[in-house]
């Protein structure tokens, strides 16, 4: 929606601010309202065996996945390692949309992700990952 947007081939979308960050900063799109007034809960999760126990721990040689460049799994790792202070960017490998992030933690391409929390509550009650923080 985003290269679409750009291109001039929408005059209006309704997105997700997250994904919007890149487009602002270029000054190539404008957000001129909002839809929802409350954010997205951002879950990280792990592998349900990771020895992560806190967010800190993230801090090291961690792979965050994503599910492309520029989107809110992307965005809000980086996010999340400026507000903790690690005082590096974060490694974020584009591995593709949710079942490919949650089969990423699992096969240990990737460490970690961010999705948003209420999506992910099945997955946790599956087992198939394991929720480590807001």
């Amino acid at each position: 929606m985003m290269r679409r947007l750009e291109a001039g081939e929408l005059d209006v979308a309704i997105c997700v601010t997250e994904g919007l960050v890149a487009g602002i900063k270029n000054n190539a799109i404008r957000l001129f309202g909002t839809f929802v007034e409350t954010p997205l809960p951002w879950a990280v999760s792990v592998r349900v065996d990771a020895a992560y126990a806190t967010l800190d721990d993230l801090a090291g040689n961690v792979v965050f996945g994503a599910s492309r460049l520029g989107s809110g799994s992307d965005v809000m790792a980086r996010y999340m390692a400026s507000q903790f202070e690690w005082g590096h960017e974060p490694d974020v490998r584009v591995v593709g949309d949710i079942h490919a992030l949650v089969n990423g933690v699992q096969t240990r391409t990737i460490d970690a992700f961010l999705w948003e929390r209420t999506t992910m509550q099945r997955h946790y009650t599956q087992n198939e990952v394991r929720y480590l923080g807001t």
